[in-house]
């Protein structure tokens, strides 16, 4: 797998949250779109990355960190450490969302990724 030539002693956290920024704006973006049904595009929010991680560590704040970034850590940490693709986080996230939202068809989109992004990292840290 192309992962595995990566140099993990080079990897600086700073490093691997630029990488998870741009792998939480690509699920959210899939998980909207999917829902929707038309194309989305979206720039995730420290506010939504800070409920995320309220969520998942109950509001500890983590130590020298900033939570949003924290989050993203985390999700560049899944794909590369844990070797799970981000085909699956999306299908396994928007599975979640279709289930969860089927009795609140019009909740808002903060909300919805808030929610997909707390099931995710419930699902692969926790293993």
């Amino acid at each position: 797998m192309l992962k595995d030539n990566l140099k993990e002693d080079t990897f600086a956290e700073k490093d691997l949250a630029r990488l998870g920024d741009a792998i939480v704006n690509l699920i959210a973006s899939a998980i909207l779109t999917l829902y929707a049904g038309l194309p989305r595009g979206v720039k995730v929010s420290n506010k939504v990355l800070t409920r995320v991680y309220n969520n998942i560590f109950k509001g500890k704040a983590p130590p020298n960190r900033d939570k949003a970034t924290f989050i993203e850590y985390c999700f560049a940490y899944i794909w590369l450490k844990r070797d799970v693709s981000i085909d699956d986080m999306i299908k396994n996230a928007f599975h979640y969302i279709k289930e969860k939202m089927h009795a609140k068809p019009t909740e808002k989109e903060e909300y919805i990724l808030v929610e997909a992004l707390t099931h995710l990292l419930e699902r692969y840290l926790g293993e």
